[in-house]
């Protein structure tokens, strides 16, 4: 799937792309781990090259890669687009608090690793550049629903 096309169904649905930031502390939690799990491998917990299913996998499909806020699958099975544009260095000069991304750029970012991934491109600091337009099976994504209050109506 593409970026466009992952952004155009969340929307849809009435949601929209995680940011990075909201990406990496659903994975990383307060106390900045490196697997949504802990800081252990566990080739068990998620799909990778070193254990799972070795090919891509519903959403929900292995409970014990559940990050500190209870989102499954951060961790393996598939890319996943966020809204950000990418910079290799954009975090050397970004907010310490909610970083929004750089406001262009050429490629967007991309999170979890995906089935064919080793431990290293499954850890919850590790993002990729990848070119919006690219349709690749190894790419997928979630849709964030922000809260709605009631409004009395």
């Amino acid at each position: 799937i593409t970026w466009d096309d992952a952004g155009a169904f969340c929307a849809w649905t009435g949601g929209r792309l995680p940011t990075e930031a909201e990406w990496e502390r659903a994975a990383r939690g307060d106390d900045s781990r490196q697997y949504p799990w802990g800081n252990n491998w566990d080739p068990w917990r998620c799909n990778t090259r070193d254990g799972g299913p070795h090919a891509p996998t519903p959403a929900a499909a292995n409970p014990d890669c559940a990050g500190p806020y209870g989102v499954l699958d951060l961790a393996g099975s598939v890319w996943e687009w966020c809204s950000d544009w990418y910079d290799a260095a954009y975090y050397a000069s970004s907010p310490l608090d909610n970083p929004s991304g750089p406001e262009i750029g050429t490629t967007r970012v991309s999170r979890g690793g995906e089935w064919m991934s080793p431990s290293f491109w499954v850890r919850t600091a590790t993002r990729q550049g990848i070119e919006p337009r690219w349709p690749n099976p190894m790419r997928g994504f979630r849709c964030v629903q922000d809260d709605r209050k009631e409004t009395g109506k």
